[in-house]
């Protein structure tokens, strides 16, 4: 016992007023009985509901701080990571200890009659159950760093999307197991409750066939990984930058910017291209000399090209440079040659080549022919 209550002696009067019956030592049980009730039976509950509310108000520099010694390795070496699982998982991991104290403190409220005491460990119950699986449910991207080290250190065939279809499939679970774990709180006969959402389970899958097809489409997209978040593609259904892949549906930002919606069932069967996984950009196009241009001046003009594309840093190679067709225009000149992967830089290269010919062939002189139009350079403006 923490405290004794002192019951000062009653008077000659007051024990005048008693019952007839009523002996002295029967009251004095009496009152030793309510004497533990008063302390005993509502104090340890009290402290804990204390330490509860006091936890509360400084949940955040106590979650700060576990994290902080979890989590010191990945601190130390992924930075990034680490502040965006604090970010995370802070909410939850502070509202863990609170809830976990008010349990305690309901259980140990024995005062309180039934069913009413009942009601209120079966609700802080699933209070401290809920925000433990809202603790691993954010903790689910955790497992998403591990698989990204692992496929940094190993080159395992998953990347990025991989990881987030990880997580994803996880976070599932847990929402699922978690949905189950509240309901056996509350429902004594929980498997009959399954069976009897069964009965409606084929209704349900019929309506889910969509559902279904879109997540086995992303299952294919992640085994597969015909492309990954950054990657421009182009599809039968439209082309873009892949901004997210989830469960059901991909999204891409299109040129306009507008964003589009493509359900995975449809990339999984459609024909893909990938424009970002590519080694080589070609580059071709085609140049007419007019005939009164020479053979040696033709000659000329072709090696003063040929030269200014190998001395060009952002060609890898030159393919051809040849003398195509011969047609009433004039003469045709082919160019082919490769840049890097990258859309921008190819353009910014063949500007560049485009402006090396235009000054080759003003100091030569020539006019270039181009079909529906004539460039005009030199001398010669009309």
């Amino acid at each position: 016992m923490l405290f004794q209550l002192s019951i000062p002696l009653m008077s000659d009067k007051a024990a005048a007023m008693l019952p007839p019956g009523l002996a002295a030592a029967e009251l004095g049980s009496k009152l030793a009985m309510a004497d533990p009730w008063i302390f005993e039976d509502w104090l340890p509950s009290a402290v804990f509901l204390g330490l509860g509310l006091i936890v509360f108000f400084i949940r955040r520099p106590i979650a700060k701080a576990l994290l902080r010694i979890f989590l010191a390795g990945t601190k130390r070496r992924h930075p990034h990571a680490y502040d965006l699982m604090c970010s995370e998982m802070i909410r939850p991991l502070g509202m863990l200890f609170p809830t976990v104290l008010l349990s305690i403190a309901a259980r140990l409220a024995v005062f309180i009659p039934d069913p009413w005491i009942t009601f209120l460990i079966r609700l802080t119950d699933s209070l401290t159950t809920a925000v433990a699986f809202w603790l691993l449910y954010k903790t689910a991207m955790f497992t998403g760093v591990l698989v990204m080290r692992r496929q940094a250190k190993t080159d395992m065939p998953i990347g990025v999307t991989g990881a987030k279809f990880v997580v994803s499939m996880i976070r599932v679970s847990i929402v699922v197991i978690g949905i189950f774990v509240l309901l056996s709180l509350w429902v004594k006969n929980v498997t009959g409750l399954v069976t009897g959402l069964g009965i409606g389970g084929l209704a349900i899958s019929l309506a889910a066939q969509d559902t279904l097809a879109n997540f086995l489409g992303s299952l294919a997209l992640l085994l597969d990984e015909p492309f990954k978040v950054g990657d421009w593609i182009s599809t039968t259904g439209g082309e873009g930058v892949v901004e997210e892949i989830g469960l059901r549906s991909s999204k891409l930002r299109s040129l306009d910017g507008a964003l589009l919606s493509m359900p995975n069932k449809e990339l999984a069967s459609a024909v893909i291209t990938n424009h970002s996984n590519r080694e080589l950009r070609r580059t071709e196009f085609t140049l007419t000399l007019p005939w009164d241009v020479t053979s040696e001046q033709f000659d000329e003009f072709r090696e003063r090209a040929a030269l200014m594309l190998e001395e060009c840093e952002a060609i890898s190679s030159v393919q051809l440079i040849e003398l195509q067709e011969l047609k009433p225009e004039g003469m045709e000149l082919f160019v082919r040659y490769f840049t890097g992967p990258l859309y921008e830089e190819s353009w910014k290269t063949r500007s560049e080549i485009n402006r090396g010919l235009m000054r080759i062939a003003d100091d030569m002189h020539i006019h270039l022919y181009i079909p529906n139009r004539i460039l005009l350079t030199g001398e010669e403006h009309s």
